[in-house]
């Protein structure tokens, strides 16, 4: 379930992220946002689809009353994943936020991985890595969001930066 206040599972609502498994929009929207931004690889590019589909004017939206079933697996058993997630944040960010915003994002999530992870120094020097590499590598097409699909997002109950 792709919100940060997750509570009723079968709660529909506005979302800021989907599930790159579990995704049904109108093809010319699609079109439109430029579908998955293959850069990525893994992880965050059901972020950008969203975030691209808000800017969009449109909106993303979860159906609770849907059900699509996954097995449960940790991702964060793997270092590659660490790595990555820690890089395609700062791609994400530097494809699509304002560049005033893009530190903000960024280092709260920075924050948030120091919080949850402080007892594994390994587990961060990967992630911090990811990081570096985000900042120093080509990041792929840059489409930045504006100010009004930030106000829209914000307004809708998340903006842009955790």
């Amino acid at each position: 379930m792709p919100r940060i206040r997750k509570g009723d599972p079968e709660q529909s609502s506005p979302v800021f992220s989907v599930w790159e498994g579990a995704v049904v929009l109108p093809m010319d929207v699609w079109r439109a946002v430029g579908g998955w931004g293959a850069e990525y690889f893994y992880a965050h590019e059901g972020i950008e689809l969203a975030w691209r589909v808000w800017g969009a004017g449109r909106r993303t939206w979860y159906a609770g009353e849907l059900v699509a079933n996954h097995p449960a697996i940790d991702p964060a058993r793997h270092r590659e994943y660490v790595r990555l997630n820690a890089r395609n944040r700062v791609w994400l960010a530097r494809r699509n936020l304002p560049a005033v915003l893009r530190p903000l994002y960024v280092g709260s999530w920075a924050a948030i991985q120091v919080l949850r992870w402080w007892r594994s120094p390994r587990r961060l020097a990967t992630w911090f890595g990811g990081v570096a590499e985000g900042w120093r590598t080509d990041c792929g097409p840059v489409h930045v969001m504006g100010w009004l699909t930030i106000g829209r997002m914000t307004l809708a109950g998340r903006p842009p930066v955790v």
